[in-house]
């Protein structure tokens, strides 16, 4: 069976849908790809950031409850979302998001990657990688920028660079990720394991997951600011079916199979040995 090519959406839950609207499309740049409801809630809207087009690998979704109470990061749940923004934008964006009101924090490398890191209004941890594979992404039309908000082309995000997921158990996690969704090490420090999709070239958002290795950390708690789930790409409805059957039999973690729409999104979801879903 094919490896998993990547990540497909992110969904995180925020707080009022106004101010969640006011930072990923106002701030961030986001093109707002449609608004439908929490299937499990009805009575809360769903919103889908991404992209011109909402392709896989740049959707950012969100559960907007207007009184949720803050979430706590910890072990089970995503640590960092991070957008892939042109190489040299990053003076602009630590402009644009000073000036925004958001919590903006230092510049670093990693990887030999330059880093900025924010948190959103909501609490959400964010970073935005400046590399050139922004260019590569333009050339393949993998992602297409959302140029008619308020951020210029030249530095808009061309999706996701990956996400941040603190393991208690570092080589458990790296080991579902290699032996069974044919994912790749592609660096290491002392505390950190950068892995990558098999066909994540330099011309695909969304094929970087980072282990940081957090033996001890605690469990954390759900709400806002926090990530619901990372969902990755399956090559199609058949694989997908196929992937559901193989993870059930390996460990019985495995969701159903979601399909509430006709197109709309369709994902095989499971918990890692880490506690992330």
């Amino acid at each position: 069976m094919a490896a998993l090519p990547g990540i497909h959406h992110i969904t995180a839950i925020s707080g009022p849908a106004q101010e969640t609207l006011d930072t990923y499309a106002g701030v961030l740049g986001l093109r707002l790809v449609k608004t439908t409801v929490n299937f499990d809630d009805p009575g809360t809207h769903h919103l889908y950031f991404g992209d011109r087009t909402g392709r896989p690998g740049t959707i950012l979704t969100f559960f907007p409850w207007a009184n949720a109470v803050p979430g706590q990061q910890g072990a089970g749940m995503a640590s960092a979302t991070s957008f892939l923004a042109p190489a040299g934008s990053l003076d602009a964006w630590q402009k644009r998001l000073t000036e925004a009101g958001l919590t903006v924090g230092e510049r670093t490398e990693r990887f030999d990657t330059e880093v900025l890191t924010a948190t959103a209004p909501d609490g959400l941890p964010l970073e935005i990688v400046a590399t050139d594979e922004a260019a590569s992404i333009d050339a393949s039309g993998t992602a297409e920028p959302w140029i008619d908000g308020d951020v210029p082309a030249e530095y808009a995000i061309r999706g996701f660079y990956g996400a941040t997921l603190p393991a208690v158990d570092a080589p458990a996690t790296e080991e579902l990720f290699v032996d069974v969704f044919g994912w790749e090490r592609e660096a290491a420090t002392d505390d950190r394991i950068r892995l990558r999709a098999p066909q994540g070239d330099a011309t695909t958002p969304g094929t970087v997951i980072d282990l940081q290795k957090k033996p001890s950390l605690s469990a954390g708690r759900m709400g806002k600011g926090t990530v619901h789930h990372v969902a990755f790409r399956a090559q199609s409805d058949e694989e997908q079916v196929r992937w559901q059957e193989q993870l059930r039999a390996g460990r019985p973690a495995c969701c159903s199979k979601l399909q509430p729409t006709p197109q709309a999104f369709c994902t095989t979801s499971r918990k890692k040995p880490s506690g992330q879903r």
